[in-house]
């Protein structure tokens, strides 16, 4: 029960990070859109070979 919360955790806090989202300037909401642009932007910078 504890991993499951420590993991969840970890993923809430280092996916904004990653994603170059600070995870406290939208608290409790995510812009997906936001999140899917940058996905697609950092894909378009590196594509996969």
């Amino acid at each position: 029960m504890l991993e499951k919360f420590f993991y969840a955790t970890m993923i809430t806090l280092l996916l904004p990070i990653l994603l170059g989202i600070s995870p406290f300037s939208k608290p409790q909401s995510l812009n997906f859109q936001e999140i899917t642009w940058k996905n697609h932007h950092i894909q378009n910078t590196f594509p996969e070979t």
